[in-house]
């Protein structure tokens, strides 16, 4: 009998297990819809981008847990947010508890909240933000010495987060004697490839990029790697090490552009797909090695995806404080990577800033990532893409 109880035991564990990795996984895949539309508002077709939709979605994660009436229902059709607010919490606290448990050295993320001081916050929320592990820090936004000892607070804790790789995330316009709360989210990436690309195998070549052609130093590897191709692009995998992640990059055929690809083609029903067809073959891979920085105010392009009242005067985040005084100023986004022989370092943070109203399988396969292409970086275990950009300049 006790052995009975035991197995039965053990086999509702390993269900609830698995209800919870996939609660996990049908929220990273929402997040990853909401990525694939912000990158269509977001590119440009003569500046490098990239974003990290997990971070985006993290700190307006938070914010969300605060909106209420029809400011809650652009925030949750843009971001593709649950509707029952337990639901929603419960999701991004399992994402959280899960990216807490993977290598530190690979993926770290943080979370920061600061508040104005003297202002009549509701404790059940900054309860919420303390499950995000958000601790409550407070200041004084309306004397002007003290907000910029909190802006120099705010980003010195993203660059300990960032391995100091985003500086300056909040500039000094940011934030006025109105402002009254900024929740941030922090996200550092390092890890190296799974099979390295030789240095003395890296030579100069030419990348033809959308306005002119340099010259820049391209990684050349032959080896086994996950691959497929449609009519408009190649696509290929690249693991890093112990397969915690992927980069996956998408090379529009030299008859496609790469402002059309992502357009009309790049979705996450595409991807999905993309990754159901990859197969492992020998590929001849010419990568260029990159390194840069990106850096956005969202406000208008979450407006034109539908949230509007959220940084208007018609805001309602009573579930912040009670009253519908605040509204979100800014969403501001700034990002960086640096792609090598060895592997990939990226790093992202994200501020919502609140203020109050005023008034052939043995043929080895050719991939030349010489022009412009999107790529994407991907945590497996749950599909959450944590990067993704597009080069098409050098």
């Amino acid at each position: 009998m006790k052995k009975t109880v035991f197995i039965a035991a053990v086999c509702l564990l390993g269900l609830l297990k698995m209800y919870s990795q996939q609660d996990i996984n049908s929220r990273m895949s929402k997040t990853n819809e909401f990525a694939f539309k912000l990158m269509t508002e977001t590119y440009t077709d003569n500046d490098n981008s990239l974003l990290s939709p997990f971070s985006i979605s993290v700190a307006l994660a938070m914010t969300y847990e605060g909106a209420r009436g029809s400011t809650a229902r652009e925030m949750r059709n843009t971001l593709n947010f649950e509707r029952k607010r337990k639901n929603h919490h419960n999701e991004f606290i399992k994402v959280l508890n899960h990216f807490n448990s993977i290598n530190k050295n690979v993926i770290t993320t943080a979370n920061a909240l600061m508040a104005q001081e003297d202002y009549g916050f509701l404790d059940k929320y900054f309860e919420l933000m303390q499950e995000y592990g958000a601790n409550v820090q407070y200041a004084n936004f309306r004397d002007d010495l003290q907000r910029e000892a909190a802006r120099n607070a705010l980003n010195n804790w993203v660059m300990s987060k960032t391995n100091e790789k985003i500086e300056n995330l909040i500039k000094p316009d940011h934030l006025d004697h109105l402002t009254r709360l900024v929740l941030v989210n922090a996200i550092h990436f390092k890890a190296n490839w799974q099979i390295s690309f030789p240095e003395k195998r890296t030579r100069q070549m030419v990348f033809y990029g959308k306005e002119r052609q340099v010259i820049v130093d391209f990684m050349h590897g032959r080896d086994y790697h996950n691959y497929t191709e449609d009519s408009i692009c190649q696509i290929l995998e690249l693991s890093y090490q112990d397969s915690i992640a992927s980069m996956i990059i998408f090379l529009p055929k030299e008859n496609t552009e790469l402002k059309y690809f992502v357009n009309n083609v790049l979705s996450n029903d595409y991807l999905c797909n993309t990754i159901k067809q990859l197969e492992n073959k020998q590929v001849n891979v010419i990568m260029p090695k990159f390194s840069y920085e990106s850096e956005y105010e969202l406000k208008e392009p979450l407006k034109s995806l539908g949230m509007i009242d959220a940084f208007s005067h018609k805001a309602n985040f009573r579930g912040i404080s009670g009253n519908k005084l605040l509204m979100i100023d800014e969403v501001v986004h700034k990002t960086f990577i640096e792609l090598d022989e060895t592997g990939t370092e990226a790093a992202a943070a994200t501020a919502v800033i609140i203020r109050e109203k005023s008034a052939p399988a043995d043929k080895p396969v050719f991939f030349n990532a010489n022009r412009p292409f999107f790529y994407l970086i991907r945590e497996n275990s749950t599909g959450s893409i944590l990067f993704m950009g597009t080069i098409v300049k050098l």
